[in-house]
C-alpha cells in the first residue's frame, strides 16, 4: 500500500515506517513514545546520578581531573557509538516492524 509522504511528522524511523505501511505507522507512533519515555527514565535512574556523584567528587578533589575527563570522553564515545549502532539497525528494524504489523 503506497501512502503519500506529504503529512509525515515525528522522528525519522516513524517517517520511514510511514512509507512502508500505514498499519505499522499507527503501531509505531504509539510505541515510539513509550520507548523514548522508558529510555529517558532509565537514563535518569542510572546515568545521571552516577555522573552527578562523579562531578561532586571531582569538585571536592576525591577524583582526579584526568579521571573525570576520561569518564566524560567515554560517555561521548558511548553516545556516538550508540548513534552509529542505531543507524545500522534502523532499516532492518523498520522493515521488521512493517512486516509484523501487516501480519497482525
Amino acid at each position: 500500500m503506497q501512502i503519500k509522504r506529504k503529512d509525515v511528522h515525528g522522528n525519522l524511523s516513524e517517517s520511514y515506517t510511514y512509507g512502508l505501511s500505514l498499519v505499522a505507522t499507527i503501531i509505531f507512533m504509539t510505541r515510539s513514545v513509550e520507548v523514548a519515555g522508558l529510555a529517558t527514565v532509565l537514563m535518569a535512574l542510572f546515568i545521571d546520578p552516577h555522573l552527578s556523584v562523579l562531578t561532586d567528587d571531582a569538585v571536592l578533589g576525591k577524583v582526579s581531573a584526568g579521571s573525570f575527563r576520561k569518564y566524560i570522553v567515554y560517555m561521548v564515545i558511548a553516545r556516538i557509538g550508540g548513534t552509529l549502532l542505531a543507524q545500522l539497525l534502523f532499516l532492518p528494524c523498520a522493515h521488521l516492524i512493517a512486516m509484523l504489523a501487516e501480519s497482525v
